[in-house]
């Protein structure tokens, strides 16, 4: 269920879903949510941010999920088509490419994820 994203251009990170590929292999996918939050510093503009968890697929679990804000460090470096993890064993730059939205929906149930992952 999508809501109404008032970004356009976030719209590919709501209920998204990325693969993460390193040296031709799939290491993980990296869903996304978009959020809404209030800040004291624009108390009249209800703001946008993207919330990502990384779920590895060598049975290493998933991460915390963490948030990326405007200037939109990570939705960039994704947008790009790569996803740096700077982490424990894991780290490095991955490839990433957006599935598109049924197989995003799949994937996310294959993983078990849910918006209280976010």
């Amino acid at each position: 269920m999508l809501r109404r994203v008032s970004d356009p251009g976030l719209r590919d990170f709501d209920r998204g879903c990325f693969v993460l590929q390193r040296d031709g292999e799939v290491a993980g996918h990296a869903a996304t949510l978009v959020g809404e939050f209030w800040s004291p510093g624009r108390p009249l503009t209800i703001q946008q941010n993207v919330w990502i968890v990384v779920v590895w697929a060598d049975g290493g679990g998933r991460e915390h999920s963490f948030e990326d804000y405007p200037p939109w460090t990570v939705v960039s470096e994704i947008r790009g088509g790569s996803f740096s993890w700077d982490d424990g064993p894991r780290s490095g730059t991955y490839t990433a490419t957006r599935l598109p939205d049924a197989e995003a929906d799949a994937r996310w149930a294959e993983l078990e994820i849910t918006p209280d992952d976010f």
